[in-house]
């Protein structure tokens, strides 16, 4: 079910949905996730137009952002500490092993948050199309 978004204006602080390619009303879900720490309130935003999740852009651009931060870190403290430990002990098979695994490492837990890169791409590009000048 498509609606008429050619009428509006793309605002990154507002409800998205992907499915219906536009600004929809939405329903908010919480429900308790259980962990080991205790557990926490997960929110779910769904299109009441379709039943489609949907996420504020804004938002989800916020968390690619501290996602590859914290990537980088990790990439960076890693990679420190072996070199540290290579320059003390040697640069031998462990030390040489972790220098090069890391950025695959790194890689693969960037596939982790690919659904909010798509999401984001979608967004922007709709954007983009309905007059958005932003970033």
């Amino acid at each position: 079910m498509k609606l008429a978004t050619d009428l509006q204006k793309p605002d990154p602080n507002v409800f998205w949905c992907p499915e219906c390619s536009g600004h929809t009303d939405y329903s908010e879900t919480k429900r308790w996730v259980s962990t080991e720490q205790g557990g926490n309130n997960a929110v779910t935003l769904k299109c009441k137009a379709c039943d489609t999740e949907g996420e504020i852009p804004k938002q989800v651009r916020k968390s690619i952002r501290l996602y590859a931060k914290c990537l980088i870190g990790l990439a960076m403290f890693f990679e420190a500490i072996a070199v540290g430990f290579g320059i003390y002990e040697g640069f031998h098979t462990g030390i040489l092993i972790t220098i090069y695994s890391t950025p695959f490492i790194c890689l693969f837990l960037w596939t982790l948050v690919q659904d909010q890169v798509v999401f984001w791409s979608k967004w922007k590009r709709w954007a983009k199309e309905h007059g958005w000048e932003g970033k």
